[in-house]
C-alpha cells in the first residue's frame, strides 16, 4: 500500500482542498466557523481568503516564500492564514 505522499500530485494545496471540497460536497452554505456572534459559511471563508492570497500575491509573495500574521485570533486570522497557503 502507498503511503498518502506518494498518492499527492507534485503540487498540493491544502488550502485549496479543504475549501474547494467542502464546496464541491455542497456545504456552501453551511457553517464554516462560529466567531463570537457570527457564523462564517464555507462559501464566504472561500471569498475571504481568495480575497487575501491575491493581496498577497500583488505584494509579491511566492511559493516557499515565509511570512508573519501578527493577528490575534480571530476570522482575520483564519483568512490570512489560509490565504497565505493557497497563495
Amino acid at each position: 500500500m502507498d503511503s498518502i505522499c506518494e498518492q499527492l500530485p507534485d503540487i498540493f494545496n491544502i488550502a485549496a482542498y479543504f475549501i474547494e471540497g467542502s464546496l464541491s460536497q455542497g456545504h456552501g452554505e453551511r457553517i464554516a466557523f462560529y466567531y463570537r456572534d457570527e457564523t462564517y459559511s464555507y462559501r464566504s471563508v472561500r471569498s475571504y481568503v481568495r480575497r487575501a492570497a491575491a493581496l498577497l500575491t500583488e505584494q509579491g509573495l511566492e511559493r516557499e516564500n515565509r511570512i508573519a500574521i501578527l493577528l490575534p485570533d480571530s476570522p482575520e486570522f483564519v483568512f490570512a492564514f489560509w490565504g497565505a497557503i493557497w497563495a
